[in-house]
């Protein structure tokens, strides 16, 4: 039965229903270092004066990429099933939005700040590491081409110009 809950899922409930759900040390990590990157940007954003709940930024990150317990694609959309499922409708959207189709239906015209953040800090992170935007689709791009999945590069560097995008207009909130 699908609920709607009054209150937020807390960080402590996210990373025990992430522990829950997967054993992959790889994607735990990802999704920890994704949610600490989101809440460093949503922070200077705040510290600036913009509005921008950064308790839903840390467990929404922290959950992005949840549906990959059971796909590795369309695992935003897949994901946001789950969260759904629980009864956490706003989360379910964040990462529902964090890439993928989810991100192409929305357009970044319709995203909420919080899902910018997370959409954001998710192609700063590849692995468990810190990388510029650049380095992040450059790997997307070779990793893809080298699976056989050239195809998809196209709607890779389009999100890249996308992503740019979002980068000078999310270090335009950090800065005074």
């Amino acid at each position: 039965m699908i609920r709607n809950r009054c209150s937020e899922l807390t960080f402590a409930e996210a990373k025990k229903l992430l522990l829950q759900c997967t054993a992959d040390e790889q994607l735990i990590k990802h999704c920890a270092a994704v949610s600490t990157k989101a809440t460093q940007i949503a922070s200077a954003i705040k510290k600036n004066g913009h509005t921008v709940n950064l308790e839903f930024v840390r467990v929404a990150a922290l959950l992005h990429d949840i549906g990959r317990i059971k796909s590795h694609m369309n695992h935003g959309l897949v994901g946001g099933e789950i969260i759904r499922f629980l009864g956490y409708p706003r989360i379910a959207q964040a990462v529902e939005r964090h890439g993928g189709k989810g991100f192409w239906a929305a357009g970044l015209e319709n995203m909420t700040l919080e899902e910018k953040i997370i959409f954001y800090a998710d192609k700063r992170v590849d692995g468990d590491k810190t990388v510029s935007i650049r380095e992040r689709y450059d790997g997307l791009i070779q990793r893809r081409t080298a699976a056989g999945r050239a195809a998809e590069v196209p709607l890779i560097k389009k999100e890249f110009e996308l992503s740019q995008r979002l980068e000078s207009e999310l270090n335009g909130l950090m800065r005074k």
